[in-house]
């Protein structure tokens, strides 16, 4: 009887865990399924650093309508007017687009212009006095030009 008991408990242990088909399996499956998620998930971190950048555009634009109402229809003269005031009380937020990442110069010009430089547009004069706009004529994860928001 003792003997039968010793068969028993080797026969258990030869059992236990798995074997190396089922973990190539399984390495397979989780290989494919990262293949799948991976691009997916660059692409999720693309459009949030495009919405960040594009949300950082809709506030500089606010603070700078709010100025503006509030200084007797007189847009500031430079951003910097902006960040003295009650309107913004942090330093430039800098673009991140896939070509340009990380400018937070501003431009002064008194026409809108489609440069190229990665940096902040602000038009000082002129019929388009106040205008905010990226200077950028690459496209973001939605295929729209930068520049045209």
């Amino acid at each position: 009887m003792r003997c039968g008991a010793i068969v028993k408990i080797k026969n258990k242990r030869h059992n236990k865990g798995f074997t190396l088909m089922e973990l190539m399996i399984t390495v397979s499956v989780i290989g494919i399924l990262s293949l799948i998620v991976l691009p997916k998930m660059n692409n999720l971190l693309a459009k949030s650093r495009d919405a960040g950048t594009k949300g950082a555009l809709l506030n500089l634009r606010s603070a700078i309508r709010l100025y503006y109402m509030d200084n007797e229809q007189v847009f500031p003269s430079d951003l910097s007017v902006i960040q003295q005031s009650k309107y913004w009380h942090q330093s430039l937020p800098f673009i991140h687009t896939k070509e340009h990442d990380g400018s937070n110069k501003v431009n002064l010009t008194n026409d809108i212009s489609n440069a190229d430089t990665g940096e902040w547009g602000y038009v000082t004069s002129g019929p388009f006095t106040g205008t905010l706009w990226i200077q950028c004529t690459h496209f973001d994860t939605k295929e729209h030009i930068w520049s045209c928001y």
